[in-house]
C-alpha cells in the first residue's frame, strides 16, 4: 500500500510492523487482535529539568507521579502513568519477533520526549516465555519545563510498518523516515512546518487550536486538538512494506 520510492531511499532501516489506529480508521484496515497477554514489559523512570536544563527534582522524595507514558507498537497506543518515584512498568501486547516500539512521555507544562526502544518477544516454547513476559529497560527520560505556558506540543515520528499477512499481521516499527518535512495546518489557515530528525522524530510547539498533519508524501492525519501546556502524540505512517 502507499509506498513512496523516495521515502524508501530516505528511511533508516531498523527491524519490525502494522499501521496506526488512526490510520486504520482512515484506510479501513482492521486492527490485528492482541495476544492473550503482554509480550514484553517496558520498565523505566522519568525525571524533570528546569527551563535552564538543571535537574528540577533533585529531591529524591519529590512526587513525580502522574506523568503520562505511552508506547506505540506500530498500530495502537498503550498508556500508563508514573508512580510517586517517577517509575513505570508498561506491558506491551502484540509483539512478534524482534523490532521497535516508540515511547512517548509527557506532563502538563513540560516539553515532552520520545524514543525508540528495541524489543524482542521470547519464543513461546522457551523457558523465558513460561516464566512470564520479559522486562525491557527504557533509558531514563527527562522532561524539561516549558518556557511558554500558552502553547501546546505536537510530537511523533515518521515510520514505516510491516504487514506480515492477512491472518496475523505483524506489529512494531520496521523503519523510520528522517529528514521528512511535515506540514501542520490549523483550521483557520495558519501553516507550520516540522522536520523529522535523524531518528525520525519531530516535535513542535503550537498555539492552541485544531490542526491537520500532512507531508510531501501526501498522507494525512487529523484533525486533532492542541491544548495549552499539553502534548499530542501523533505518529505519522509514511508507507507500508508487505511481507
Amino acid at each position: 500500500m502507499r509506498l513512496n520510492i523516495m521515502a524508501v531511499v530516505a528511511f533508516l532501516a531498523i527491524p519490525g510492523p502494522e499501521p496506526s489506529a488512526f490510520a486504520a480508521q482512515q484506510t479501513g484496515r482492521v486492527a490485528p487482535e492482541s495476544g492473550p497477554g503482554p509480550a514484553v514489559v517496558l520498565k523505566g523512570n522519568v525525571d524533570f529539568r528546569g527551563p535552564g536544563g538543571g535537574l528540577a527534582s533533585a529531591d529524591p522524595d519529590e512526587d513525580r507521579a502522574g506523568v503520562r507514558v505511552k508506547v506505540f507498537n506500530g498500530f495502537e497506543f498503550t498508556t500508563v502513568t508514573t508512580a510517586k518515584d517517577g517509575t513505570f512498568n508498561l506491558p506491551v501486547q502484540g509483539i512478534q519477533g524482534e523490532g521497535y516500539v516508540a515511547v512517548f512521555a509527557s506532563q502538563v507544562g513540560c516539553q515532552p520526549e520520545s524514543m525508540l526502544v528495541k524489543v524482542r518477544a521470547p519464543d513461546k516454547d522457551s523457558a523465558l516465555a513460561a516464566a512470564g513476559p520479559p522486562t525491557v529497560d527504557v533509558p531514563k527520560i527527562e522532561l524539561q519545563t516549558l518556557r511558554r505556558a500558552n502553547v501546546g506540543t505536537l510530537q511523533g515520528l515518521a515510520y514505516i510498518p510491516i504487514s506480515g499477512g492477512r491472518v496475523r499481521p505483524r506489529r512494531m516499527i520496521d523503519s523510520i523516515v528522517p529528514d521528512l518535512t511535515l506540514k501542520i495546518e490549523s483550521v483557520d489557515g495558519r501553516v507550520y512546518e516540522a522536520k523529522t530528525d535523524e531518528k525520525g522524530k519531530y516535535r513542535i510547539n503550537l498555539p492552541p487550536g485544531r490542526y491537520t498533519l500532512t507531508s510531501e508524501l501526501g498522507f494525512g492525519e487529523g484533525p486533532f486538538e492542541i491544548e495549552a501546556g499539553k502534548t499530542e502524540d501523533r505518529p505519522y505512517e509514511a508507507g507500508k512494506i508487505d511481507q
